[in-house]
């Protein structure tokens, strides 16, 4: 077995309350999303050795699953 080390930084701290985007609903003009607010309870790290890239993973409001976060801008959507 190989021995990995890696540094790594989230943007996020346990604790901190983040805006979330979830689905609402559809029109005729497409989706419709709501914001709310979330409190992150934990952060997993996952290190992927091969391509060498740590990925974070949430959970929020202690849901017992763990999500990557992504921008509204990375989603598609727009404002």
């Amino acid at each position: 077995m190989q021995v990995a080390a890696f540094s790594a930084r989230s943007p996020y701290e346990i604790g901190d309350k983040i805006q979330v985007i979830t689905p609402a609903g559809k029109n005729q003009e497409g989706a419709l999303y709501m914001t709310t607010y979330a409190k992150i309870t934990d952060i997993a790290c996952t290190h992927f050795q091969r391509e060498n890239r740590v990925l974070f993973t949430y959970e929020l409001d202690g849901s017992g699953e763990y999500i990557p976060l992504i921008t509204a801008k990375e989603a598609g959507l727009t404002v």
